[in-house]
């Protein structure tokens, strides 16, 4: 947990010296989806949250695809109680992982926050249970940007939310 956080730190910086480096290639975003999932199943269960996964292909840097990927099936399974699901789809010329849960949601201005500013914290009770520093939607969002995608967000407070990052396909 503390490398990963030493790796957020590093990401973050960075991105504030002018950009992500990115390594563009073709793999398998139903692996990247395969690799989170088991890598997360023991989180799940400990939570008592059932994980559901289906899969696709695309291209872009792997290695901050997966970085991404975790991160957002991370913080639902921290931010959730009940189900998490894991889908990819292809859409034209787009692929898509989206992270959708039961969690309980939030509202514009907290969301907007999450997004745009590093260190910014949406449940400071969970996530101090969780360790987190608040930097894994500001790295994906600042990740997704830099490599031609980007990250689609639909929340409300009470309502749970779906996190679905988009990149150019295969």
């Amino acid at each position: 947990r503390f490398g990963r956080l030493i790796d957020q730190i590093l990401t973050v910086s960075g991105i504030q010296r002018g950009g992500v480096g990115l390594r563009a290639s073709a793999f398998s975003l139903g692996l990247v989806a395969r690799e989170v999932t088991r890598l997360l199943e023991a989180k799940a269960v400990g939570r008592d949250v059932r994980l559901e996964l289906a899969e696709i292909d695309a291209s872009g840097d792997l290695e901050r695809t997966r970085e991404v990927a975790f991160a957002l099936l991370e913080n639902a399974l921290i931010f959730t109680t009940g189900s998490v699901t894991l889908t990819t789809r292809r859409d034209g010329d787009a692929v898509s992982l989206s992270v959708v849960d039961e969690g309980p949601g939030m509202d514009r201005q907290k969301l907007d926050s999450l997004l745009n500013e590093p260190f910014v914290q949406g449940d400071s009770s969970n996530t101090r249970a969780a360790g987190g520093l608040g930097l894994s939607l500001y790295i994906a969002r600042q990740v997704l940007d830099a490599s031609g995608g980007r990250l689609e967000v639909e929340t409300a407070p009470d309502r749970g939310s779906t996190f679905t990052m988009v990149l150019p396909a295969a």
